[in-house]
């Protein structure tokens, strides 16, 4: 009996594998954006539930949920109350989650196209705003509309850059799309990642540094037990922004949490929230200014380097996008990744968009120039050396080879039977 059973299982399996590939690759699309924003949201639920049940509190199970759900519309952009005040920054954890998911759906799709990602992301951002108007969700429909748009469409995006055919060629999304263009994304998107992982690094390291610290305000708090875990919970949405802040603080912008101001070249100013993940940021100063911005100096030199194409027009014109790629995207990231996040000291976290993008962008110019400007003139040295050793040992053109026996030189016109 139990030998039967992996081959009747195996039957079961391709069977609805057949049955999913006869559907429409449209509706497999429209079936993974849902998929995708259903798993999302049931692993914040569950681990609200969870949590509930073990913390035995008297909350009921709706208001749990009710509480999860608006949590969760965080992630999108809608402002949550909470004691009194508004929370309006946005846990980018959580729509790193839902983007990864929407993402991990869509490469199920059997044909994996511009079209069919598109269709996924648009999906799960229409399923987000269908459950923002569900009466059990206390946020505006209009609240989560952009932010679930981003959301639903940077997940079909990763798809598309990450999917792979069955014989391993990737998909080739948008292929009427310029060089200089794709040529601008990779450098913004790849000096962008380089410098945010530094950031993180750089969280990591000071989290150990002052893991005493940390440990003394979760036993300020009196998160211990159940609360400590629901605390780290919750933290850990959040890591995210901590790690754009502290990219923000390398490239030398201020960043603001409560009465306390961070600069890479004066120590921190004013009393710090009580909340042990703001003991991971860097609280030290650097002994010189010019050394965060040099990270990303030289993610953007390396980036160059790495990304450097025979055209040195097209190489220029990508560059030029890139900075105003970099500028507009951290200006972005840091708006949402900024705000209110609780009632007292908390009315105001993290940095300045527009002072972090015009920083993050000009000190990126100067990496990428450092490269272009020697590449570039490299090339016109070389080929300026290579035009006069062309002239050099270019010879006179002899005229037409005189027939045989003719003699050479004056006495061919003589020897000539005309003459």
């Amino acid at each position: 009996m139990s030998s039967r059973q992996p081959g009747r299982f195996h039957a079961v399996a391709s069977s609805v594998a057949e049955a999913w590939r006869r559907i429409p690759h449209v509706v497999q699309a429209i079936a993974a954006g849902v998929a995708a924003v259903a798993m999302s949201l049931a692993l914040i639920v569950s681990l609200s539930l969870a949590t509930w049940a073990a913390m035995g509190s008297d909350v009921t199970e709706a208001g749990i949920v009710t509480a999860a759900l608006d949590w969760w519309m965080t992630g999108f952009g809608a402002p949550l109350a909470f004691a009194g005040a508004e929370i309006s920054i946005v846990p980018l954890g959580l729509s790193l989650i839902t983007a990864a998911l929407v993402s991990a759906a869509t490469r199920r799709v059997d044909e994996v196209d511009a079209l069919t990602a598109l269709v996924a992301g648009a999906t799960s951002a229409v399923v987000v705003v269908l459950l923002a108007l569900t009466p059990i969700v206390g946020v505006s429909a209009a609240d989560v509309a952009a932010g679930a748009t981003a959301v639903g469409l940077a997940g079909a995006a990763h798809a598309l850059w990450t999917h792979r055919r069955l014989d391993g060629s990737r998909v080739a999304a948008i292929p009427d799309v310029p060089v200089w263009a794709r040529l601008a994304a990779m450098r913004a998107g790849a000096v962008a990642t380089v410098v945010v992982a530094a950031g993180a690094a750089l969280m990591a390291a000071s989290a150990y540094v002052q893991r005493h610290a940390i440990a003394d305000a979760v036993e300020m708090v009196g998160a211990d037990g159940m609360p400590g875990l629901l605390l780290a919970i919750g933290e850990l949405a959040y890591v995210p922004n901590l790690a754009v802040w502290s990219a923000a603080w390398l490239a030398g912008a201020d960043v603001t949490v409560g009465a306390s101001v961070f600069s890479t070249t004066a120590p921190a100013v004013g009393d710090l929230p009580l909340l042990p993940l703001l003991g991971a940021f860097p609280a030290w100063t650097m002994p010189s200014a010019a050394l965060g911005p040099l990270v990303v100096v030289a993610a953007a030199a390396a980036i160059r380097y790495l990304t450097r194409t025979a055209s040195p027009r097209i190489g220029w014109i990508a560059d030029g996008l890139a900075v105003v790629g970099i500028a507009l995207g951290t200006a972005g990231v840091v708006a949402i990744s900024t705000g209110a996040a609780g009632p007292g000291s908390l009315a105001e976290v993290g940095p300045q968009p527009w002072e972090t993008a015009w920083r993050m962008a000009a000190w990126s110019a100067i990496g990428l120039v450092a490269v272009a400007a020697p590449e570039h003139a490299l090339r016109w040295w070389r080929a300026r050396e290579g035009a006069g050793a062309t002239e050099g040992s270019a010879a006179p053109q002899a005229g037409p080879a005189a027939p045989a026996g003719w003699p050479r030189g004056r006495d061919r016109t003589a020897a000539s039977p005309d003459a």
